[in-house]
């Protein structure tokens, strides 16, 4: 939720989120609805670099382990982790300087996770994710932002380890 409302797409009740200008937020949805399904992956990637050479679009789908028949599938075709890694994809090569994801590792093989923890790892911008991987979330997270039942919200510093960590400590007091 907290996602869909920073994006816009649900009003609060009360209060309001500012997103500052110049901030270009991309938007990682579970059911990848901002890919066209009609494309191939070739034709994603083409789509938002048209002046990109077709070995480089080839080398960056490889990264995101698309081998060369699929490539050329169309992704209604492809399972749902392999639409997983193309609206990641897409979304990195967007000019987007704030990621919202939600979910991202959900489909993903462990091979497929490391390329997507890498190319994050890369990213320049800022990211806000809602996950159950805790691995993933120890590897991407510096920040953790918990928000319990009572509609507080408590920011700790650190990855998800360090807050298990400082939150025992905490309830230990």
């Amino acid at each position: 939720t907290i996602l869909r409302l920073i994006q816009g797409e649900l009003k609060l009740d009360s209060g309001s989120v500012d997103v500052k200008p110049g901030v270009q937020i991309g938007y990682f949805h579970q059911d990848h609805r901002s890919l066209n399904f009609d494309l191939t992956p070739v034709e994603q990637v083409r789509v938002l670099k048209p002046r990109m050479d077709y070995g480089d679009i080839r080398a960056l789908l490889g990264r995101f382990q698309f081998t060369s028949e699929m490539v050329e599938t169309k992704l209604e075709k492809l399972s749902g982790g392999e639409r997983a890694r193309i609206a990641l994809l897409k979304l990195l090569l967007e000019e987007n300087n704030l990621l919202l994801l939600d979910e991202p590792t959900n489909h993903l093989d462990t091979d497929a996770k490391e390329a997507l923890e890498e190319a994050l790892m890369e990213y320049d911008g800022s990211i806000i994710t809602v996950s159950h991987d805790r691995f993933f979330l120890d590897k991407i997270c510096d920040t953790i932002w918990e928000l319990p039942a009572d509609g507080s919200m408590w920011i700790w510093p650190g990855n998800y380890s360090d807050f298990i960590r400082r939150k025992r400590a905490s309830q230990a007091q």
